[in-house]
């Protein structure tokens, strides 16, 4: 959780693993506060990218992943549907 004007704590660890990444999940983020919704942008150009959240809101560095999922639902809901579909 990172409130706005809050410095992202071990940011430089979350790069890298995010850059290391064949899917990432993004869960419940308005997308809006930074650094943190800017870590997408590291993610690998074939990493999976589901973005799960009720009210979607597209940010500049979702826009520009090719491999984006998005599953307008409650956390809940949109984890259930994600488990079903990815997790054997």
């Amino acid at each position: 959780i990172v409130w706005f004007g809050e410095e992202v704590p071990l940011l430089g660890t979350g790069i890298h693993l995010v850059s290391e990444a064949d899917i990432v999940l993004v869960i419940g983020s308005s997308m809006q506060v930074y650094p943190a919704a800017s870590l997408v942008a590291y993610a690998p150009s074939h990493a999976h990218v589901v973005y799960i959240d009720p009210k979607p809101s597209i940010s500049y560095e979702l826009s520009q992943r090719k491999n984006l999922e998005v599953i307008a639902e409650k956390a809940t809901v949109g984890i259930d549907f994600f488990v079903s579909k990815y997790v054997d």
